[in-house]
């Protein structure tokens, strides 16, 4: 029985090398080529060197103990650097036998260098109801977040649905509102509902900078089944609809 269960083992491991190298192939040779069609300058890699102490910056990032980019996407849409990369935050909870490890964010960063000087902080989240957003605001800082925002007052806008999803706290209410415009919330609303069904979408403007935090369960370049056409036209329509909608946001800054 051991003999024959580890001939069987090395069966499967030889017999799946091949779906390995396959899946390898494509992230080396397959994807560089799809973002290539938003421009020569565009590059993917499978590993990312974006630091998260940059992005820590923005207030929006929870906290972590661990964290894990991957899949990177480097590129200049009308002057502006964008930088894509999907991330994994975990956090250890509890103590002693109820110590676990939990997932705090999954999904995708889209930092965005813009061209334009921002003097002030503006960070949009997910609203965390009447209890967290008093809170917020009576503490002066977020509990769910690193980064203290004692300087950030709560910002209304005029947009009912953008209301009741988001939270919007800047240290500049007439910079917030020259930012948020109906056409950036309506960008923001879209993608929100394109990338993902869990969540909800937070961004900041911070150092002349664009933090879009995206949650999303799926991992979009991972390679489907070898039992499928490999024509790659679902992933292409996927990302060709996404970064077309960051392209908008993009537009509208």
């Amino acid at each position: 029985l051991v003999v024959g269960f580890m001939a069987l083992t090395g069966v499967a491991v030889w017999s799946h090398t091949p779906v390995r190298k396959y899946k390898a192939n494509v992230k080396t040779d397959v994807f560089p080529e799809i973002f290539k069609f938003f421009g020569e300058d565009y590059l993917y890699s499978e590993n990312s060197p974006l630091k998260m102490e940059l992005l820590e910056s923005s207030g929006i990032i929870p906290s972590y103990d661990s964290s894990h980019l991957e899949d990177y996407v480097k590129g200049n849409y009308k002057d502006v650097t964008l930088e894509l990369t999907e991330a994994r935050l975990t956090e250890e909870r509890g103590s002693s036998k109820n110590r676990r490890t939990v997932t705090v964010f999954n999904g995708i960063f889209v930092l965005l260098e813009m061209n334009k000087n921002f003097s002030g902080k503006t960070i949009v989240k997910k609203d965390a109801g009447k209890m967290g957003n008093w809170f917020t605001k009576k503490l002066g800082k977020s509990l769910f977040f690193k980064t203290t925002a004692t300087d950030l007052q709560n910002v209304k806008l005029e947009d009912p649905v953008f209301e009741k999803k988001f939270e919007v706290y800047s240290n500049d209410q007439v910079e917030a509102r020259y930012l948020l415009t109906t056409s950036f919330m309506e960008r923001l609303l879209e993608l929100s509902s394109l990338f993902s069904k869990q969540g909800v979408i937070q961004c900041s403007f911070y150092l002349n900078k664009l933090l879009l935090m995206i949650p999303s369960d799926k991992n979009r370049f991972e390679v489907g089944s070898i039992y499928q056409p490999a024509t790659f036209v679902d992933d292409i329509n996927h990302i060709l609809k996404e970064m077309a909608i960051i392209f908008q946001i993009i537009d509208i800054l």
